[in-house]
């Protein structure tokens, strides 16, 4: 299994990874994600914890240019769920790794990039800089 790489959130927008004590992108944290590492980021000036927020961040960025190729009728109709597409695509992820057997770390490693489907991959162009 490999180690958790942590990540410092500077507070103009850089990420920099301490592992490799150099500024990387969003586009980064995704390889890094795919490659099976495990990232932490952390606002460098309160110390908090912000993996989770960074990493929904990256999944909305990757899902904007999909979203935005969708009829307005549908995007409508998603708007009248009561859960969102993005959420029941997760909750069904969730539960399809629960009746697997897998525990509940696993999914939340795993459930943002499967859930944004082969559709987007390429989409993940719009992860490029530091400056995001």
């Amino acid at each position: 299994m490999s180690k958790k790489i942590v990540i410092k959130k500077y507070p103009n927008r850089k990420l920099y990874n301490t592992d490799t004590a150099s500024y990387i992108s969003y586009r980064d944290i995704v390889e890094m994600i795919k490659t099976g590492h495990s990232v932490m980021v952390v606002d460098n000036r309160t110390k908090q914890d912000i993996t989770r927020f960074t990493l929904t961040q990256i999944l909305f960025q990757k899902e904007r240019e999909f979203l935005k190729s969708l009829p307005e009728s549908t995007l409508e109709s998603a708007i009248k769920q009561e859960r969102g597409l993005i959420s029941q695509s997760l909750s069904t992820f969730g539960e399809a790794n629960r009746a697997a057997g897998l525990g509940a770390a696993a999914n939340a490693g795993t459930a943002g990039t499967a859930a944004v489907g082969a559709t987007n991959t390429a989409n993940s162009g719009n992860l490029g800089s530091a400056n995001n």
